[in-house]
């Protein structure tokens, strides 16, 4: 299904007018190396192939929004927004936003009573521990590993320029109440090299159905008891969503 879509967007006409009203908040080009990255735009010229009429030059009849819709889930044909930070930094007994994300607004303030539905959620980390311990048993292995990231959901301060660099981002949010975290990954047990951790909450985790419009999601970094450190130089944080 997602391979039929994503050809049927291929072989649309690319051209869009200059007053349409569309926002690509996709992170990334496609290359003929790389999976097509669906975009905003994407989406919408694919709902309406399905609204005026499809197949069969236009012949066969329209689908009805909620169809196209579950066509859509069941492809897991979704337009995504990307945050990333590269920042090297380390600690023990660490509790420290890291990076957060957002879902992209309406794309007017006309259409205010349109907003984003969070679909899935993507981490993508690079971390290591301090890379020794006193228990040689589990070294290697995930057992005992007393550094970690985690997920939740939070909020913007009110009167917070989220925009000012002079503010440490932990200043800048409150955690969602109740408070709910989700490990996110888990470094291995005294092994100082780097590793690249992937973490995916699909539509049914409460991380996702549980996002709503104006919140954001936020990634911690954890470490706890003496002698652990959680190192970290990159995070990747991808929010797949739909209108």
């Amino acid at each position: 299904m997602y391979n039929f879509i994503a050809t049927l967007v291929k072989n649309m006409n690319s051209e869009q007018s200059e007053n349409e009203n569309i926002i690509d908040v996709s992170s990334s080009q496609s290359t003929s190396n790389s999976p097509y990255t669906i975009t905003a735009a994407d989406v919408f010229k694919v709902r309406m192939y399905f609204l005026r009429g499809w197949g069969n030059n236009g012949k066969l009849p329209s689908l009805p929004y909620e169809i196209i819709d579950s066509i859509f889930d069941f492809a897991q044909y979704w337009s995504s927004v990307t945050s990333r930070r590269e920042a090297f930094y380390k600690g023990d007994y660490l509790n420290m936003l890291y990076l957060t994300g957002s879902l992209p607004t309406p794309p007017s303030p006309n259409e205010a009573e349109i907003f984003t539905k969070c679909k899935m959620i993507k981490f993508t980390c690079e971390s290591h521990d301090q890379g020794w311990s006193s228990y040689p048993r589990t070294q290697g292995s995930y057992i005992g590993s007393y550094t970690w990231g985690e997920a939740s959901v939070v909020i913007p301060k009110q009167g917070i320029n989220l925009q000012d660099p002079s503010i440490e981002i932990g200043d800048k949010f409150d955690e969602k109440v109740p408070k709910e975290r989700y490990i996110v990954y888990t470094n291995k047990h005294a092994d100082n090299t780097w590793q690249i951790h992937n973490k995916v909450f699909t539509s049914d985790h409460p991380l996702v159905t549980g996002l709503q419009p104006g919140e954001m999601v936020g990634l911690w970094i954890r470490s706890n008891f003496p002698g652990w450190v959680n190192n970290i130089k990159r995070a990747e944080l991808k929010l797949y969503y739909s209108f």
